[in-house]
């Protein structure tokens, strides 16, 4: 089974996500505290970091730069979600390392068909 990590400060937002990646089979870690994300990344293997850019403490580009800094979790495909989005805005993510950038409230279909694209299938 492929796991997805949902990193955002916003539970409804968790929950939404959880809720749409479980229903399609796929394993969800939910974090809600963009700090916890390096540590748990340490002992649990995921297939892909779905976060959020606007985070309080750490944010999403930050983040993004920090988990494709390190050479033991380069290789785990980062997709940000962000009510962000202007192409400034855009650029600045894929720049930080990201494979996608998608505009908030996410729509389900197409982030599942964003994720199928980068992991395949669960």
């Amino acid at each position: 089974m492929r796991t997805v990590a949902v990193v955002d400060d916003d539970a409804d937002a968790r929950e939404a996500m959880e809720d749409l990646l479980a229903r399609r089979g796929y394993g969800v870690l939910l974090i809600g505290e963009a700090e916890r994300l390096m540590p748990i990344l340490a002992t649990t293997p995921v297939d892909l970091i779905v976060m959020d850019v606007m985070m309080p403490k750490i944010n999403g580009l930050d983040l993004c730069r920090a988990v494709k800094d390190s050479p033991e979790l380069r290789h785990i495909p980062v997709m940000l979600i962000s009510g962000l989005t202007s192409t400034m805005d855009v650029t600045q993510g894929l720049n930080c390392g990201a494979v996608d950038y998608l505009k908030k409230p996410v729509e389900g279909h197409k982030l599942m068909a964003r994720i199928r694209a980068v992991i395949g299938p669960p």
